[in-house]
């Protein structure tokens, strides 16, 4: 079921602005809805889409009980199309039958909505193919590029486009939103490691923060100082190769969300050695922890292992190989520990 703009988690200045925008008919005909991974960018994308389609709207926003409200949530509105990387991108072809769809603007109302999801993984040829298509708009069609990484779009894509960057959910928001999705007395753990997304909060939610966060410490612990055998064996254990991991098949969403959390650890472990972590730190209740940990790494070092955890992010969201990823970024991972500034 598509959400209503009211009933949108956070983010009030894109709501109050998308909201106007409906209810004033002063629509651009591009927007770029960027922020971190797993904020709500989509979720938010498509309550824009339904307030546009609805055909009794309640100031800028979705009665959600019309004709319009339930083909939208049930994904048939001949006035609106999600499209997303087929594979590891989105092909010219893609965009070329988002081009013939929209050529003829709206079918049924004021407004077609396009909503490009992953829009970065757009290939060279497809972003100027849709380069072409927002250069020349059609009357009354609209396209939301949804994305994490704008930088990769080209620019001259971002600069057709009504940019909007949404931020993480508060812990309170994270709350909120636990609340109403009928989620409540989980405590501070899994907030503070979903940082700031609901969706991370939600799986979170089943009690498996804590033994997730245990699992990214001792990788941590064992990366340390393990050699290039060690790291070898750490990955193969991972990613489902050995005896530990038998009859497990990489799941890409779960490294990814252990990368995350590995991400927050070394981001405590260089609090500490900056400012002696304090009410910043994500993992305050291993601050002990951290700080012996601290005493391994210059923040050099540390800066080069985040960027290290980044990039094996983004090789796994483009479809790289999961085992050889894992690989890749535990041999670095593992080298070059020192002590001190």
């Amino acid at each position: 079921m598509i959400k209503s703009l009211g009933e949108i988690i956070g983010h009030k200045r894109a709501v109050e602005k998308f909201k106007l925008a409906a209810s004033s008919g002063r629509v651009s005909h591009a927007y770029l809805l960027a922020g971190p991974p797993a904020v709500g960018k989509e979720t938010l994308a498509l309550a824009f889409a339904r307030a546009l389609l609805c055909r009794q709207p309640l100031e800028g926003d979705s009665c959600g009980a019309c004709l319009g409200c339930r083909q939208a949530n049930d994904g048939v509105h001949p006035d609106l199309t999600v499209t997303g990387p087929s594979g590891a991108t989105i092909k010219i072809e893609q965009v070329r039958l988002l081009q013939r769809e929209t050529n003829s603007g709206p079918r049924t109302g004021k407004w077609a909505v396009n909503i490009i999801t992953g829009a970065d993984a757009m290939t060279p040829e497809a972003a100027n193919c849709l380069l072409k298509t927002l250069e020349e708009p059609v009357l009354g069609t609209v396209f939301i590029l949804v994305t994490a990484k704008p930088q990769l779009l080209l620019p001259t894509v971002v600069s057709r486009c009504q940019q909007i960057y949404l931020q993480p959910l508060s812990r309170e928001e994270l709350a909120e939103g636990l609340a109403r999705s009928g989620v409540g007395g989980i405590g501070e753990l899994p907030l503070a490691l979903a940082g700031g997304s609901l969706g991370r909060a939600l799986a979170l939610a089943d009690g498996s923060a804590a033994a997730e966060r245990d699992r990214a410490e001792n990788l941590a612990r064992r990366l340390t100082g393990s050699g290039a055998g060690g790291a070898l064996r750490l990955a193969e254990e991972l990613s489902g190769g050995s005896s530990r991991g038998a009859g497990k098949a990489p799941d890409r969403r779960h490294m990814n969300n252990m990368l995350d959390l590995l991400l927050l650890w070394y981001r405590d472990i260089m609090l500490e050695k900056e400012s002696a972590g304090g009410e910043n730190t994500v993992n305050r209740d291993r601050a002990g922890d951290i700080k012996e940990m601290a005493r391994f790494y210059t923040t050099g070092r540390i800066i080069e292992i985040i960027n290290h955890i980044e990039q094996a992010k983004g090789a796994l969201a483009a479809g790289a190989n999961i085992r050889l990823t894992l690989e890749s970024l535990f041999l670095k991972l593992s080298a070059g520990t020192g002590r001190g500034r």
